[in-house]
């Protein structure tokens, strides 16, 4: 059974695919070592063409980069899209993937959230328009 999520990631390997066969070799590459981030990736991808915006590849080559360069008809910005895995997750809020008999509980994801952003900040800081970090977590409680 196809996913929604199956069909955003079709439509954004056939943008990899029209822009550089490079780029969908590395995310290709992506899948298999970090299938969560290629799934948000492209989820994120999907987010920022649905609202009328150009999105480019910034991560170009040897010379890195964030993953999207995006423009609009009054604005440029850059996106870069990362995950915590649910592992990481688990380990850093002590919150279980399943909350099946769990009565209660605060668990407070930002000091992970922090931490990851702080290290994606270094990956963007080059550029000299707004920036944003997207952080998304497949943990079934990081709504939370």
């Amino acid at each position: 059974m196809t996913t929604k999520l199956d069909k955003v990631i079709a439509l954004y390997k056939m943008f990899l695919r029209e822009q550089d066969p490079n780029y969908i070799e590395k995310y290709e590459a992506t899948e298999k070592t970090n299938a969560d981030g290629a799934k948000f990736e492209a989820a994120c991808y999907w987010m920022l063409r649905s609202r009328g915006l150009i999105v480019e590849i910034g991560d170009k080559g040897n010379v890195g980069g964030a993953d999207f360069i995006c423009s609009g008809p009054s604005c440029k910005f850059i996106v870069e899209a990362t995950t915590i895995n649910t592992w990481t997750m688990e380990r850093k809020t002590g919150m279980k993937h399943d909350q099946t008999g769990v009565n209660g509980g605060w668990y407070s994801a930002f000091p992970t959230l922090y931490e990851k952003l702080i290290e994606k900040v270094k990956q963007v800081k080059k550029y000299d328009v707004p920036r944003m970090v997207a952080i998304g977590s497949f943990h079934n409680e990081a709504s939370t």
